[in-house]
């Protein structure tokens, strides 16, 4: 391995052996959820123009199912509190992936697939608020900012490299 590469493998390794387990596996999920995101992000538009055969206006008028949730996040949130944040966020990304694997599978159906998608979006509104909460209890005094930004980072990485 060239030096600096080298370096840059050390470096990452000793910050991870550092890390406490659960907040690793927490940052791995969150490679994995940015991922899925940009499968979503590339995909579904293609899918519901070449499949439904929709036009702008039409998909623009799936927005109201995809953005319902989040109005609506408080009060599913607050339905489920009894369970805690991360049975909460484990449930919201079950919906996800639910949502998104029936997006796959169903038959180029324009109600099918508004319920799929208004299930996919669900989990997606319901774990947002989650993770920085979840994040933000890994973190010590004075640390919130840094795991925060760790956890941010990581997700937009995969981002990254998933969309390239």
């Amino acid at each position: 391995m060239p030096p600096t590469i080298h370096a840059l493998y050390n470096a990452l390794k000793s910050k991870i052996s550092g890390m406490e387990k659960d907040y690793l596996i927490f940052l791995l999920a969150g490679v994995f959820l940015g991922f899925g995101q940009s499968v979503d992000g590339a995909t579904l538009t293609n899918y519901l123009k070449e499949n439904l055969h929709l036009v702008i206006t039409e998909r623009t008028a799936l927005e109201v199912p995809r953005e319902l949730p989040g109005l609506l996040v408080v009060m599913l949130i607050g339905a489920l509190h009894f369970l805690g944040d991360v049975r909460i966020a484990v449930a919201a990304n079950v919906f996800a992936a639910l949502g998104m694997l029936a997006l796959g599978i169903i038959p180029a159906d324009y109600t099918l697939v508004i319920m799929s998608i208004l299930l996919y979006s669900t989990g997606q509104h319901m774990y947002m608020p989650l993770a920085n909460t979840i994040g933000m209890s890994f973190a010590g005094h004075g640390d919130i900012g840094k795991k925060l930004g760790l956890m941010n980072g990581t997700n937009t990485a995969a981002l990254v490299v998933s969309s390239a």
